[in-house]
Formats: structure tokens, C-alpha cells, sequence
């Protein structure tokens, strides 16, 4: 009986594991950079994942893979620790203004379509789209 209790717990467990991972650990890729339509030619698109109970992000600033720490609490965010690979790329001039922005962001707002960065000024830098 024990051991019947401890799967269906262990099977309990993994189940509520995926499901809150599946919320916060999604694809974005960027739609606007500082409220104007992002349609720059990257080398890849530029994109984020938030993996909010690890407090980790990754993702892609339009050259280089980036990756990095992050804090959240409740609508709060901050990314601290922010690395990437090293390519260059012809145009640097996004990469270095996403990485910018990135660190600029203190608040943010999520939904099943949209992920919204705010700068300290409630400004909305970064807007990002599900990834399809």
C-alpha cells in the first residue's frame, strides 16, 4: 500500500512539474524593440526563454546565443549576469542594443500570447510574440 502511495505521489509530482514549467518556460521571439515593429535581417531571430523557477533565461540576440540569471517577484524583473557565445555578425549594432535593453527591464507583463518588458518608467522596451 505504501509503495503504491509513493508512486502515485512521485507521478503527482512530475505531473505539477511539467505543468509549471510549460507555463513560464516559453519560446518568444521579438516583435518590437522600443514600441517600433522589429523586421531588422538577423542572423537568427531574436528570442527569449524564461525559466522562471531556475531563475535562468536564454535565448538568442539576432547573432550570438545568449544565456544568464535572472530575477522575478510577482510583476519585478531583473537580468543579472548576462552572457553570450562570441560571433560576429555584420550588423551588432541590435545585439548590443537587445543585451542594452535587457538591463534596462524592471518590470514585465505575461500572457499566452504576448511578453511585455517595461523599463523603471513603465515604458515598454521589448515586446515579444509566442514563438510558433
Amino acid at each position: 500500500m505504501r509503495r503504491l502511495a509513493s508512486i502515485a505521489l512521485s507521478v503527482l509530482f512530475i505531473g505539477c512539474a511539467m505543468k509549471e514549467t510549460e507555463k513560464t518556460e516559453k519560446a518568444w521571439v521579438l516583435a518590437k524593440m522600443n514600441d517600433k515593429v522589429f523586421k531588422e535581417n538577423t542572423f537568427s531571430p531574436v528570442s527569449l526563454t524564461l525559466d522562471l523557477p531556475k531563475n535562468k533565461f536564454y535565448g538568442s540576440d539576432g547573432c550570438n546565443n545568449i544565456f544568464g540569471e535572472l530575477k522575478s517577484l510577482k510583476d519585478k524583473i531583473s537580468f543579472k549576469s548576462i552572457n553570450s557565445t562570441s560571433m560576429l555578425c555584420e550588423n551588432m549594432k541590435i545585439s548590443d542594443q537587445y543585451i542594452d535593453l535587457l538591463q534596462k527591464s524592471k518590470t514585465y507583463k505575461m500572457d499566452k500570447t504576448s511578453l511585455l518588458l517595461l523599463d523603471k518608467n513603465n515604458n515598454k522596451i521589448l515586446e515579444f510574440t509566442k514563438e510558433k
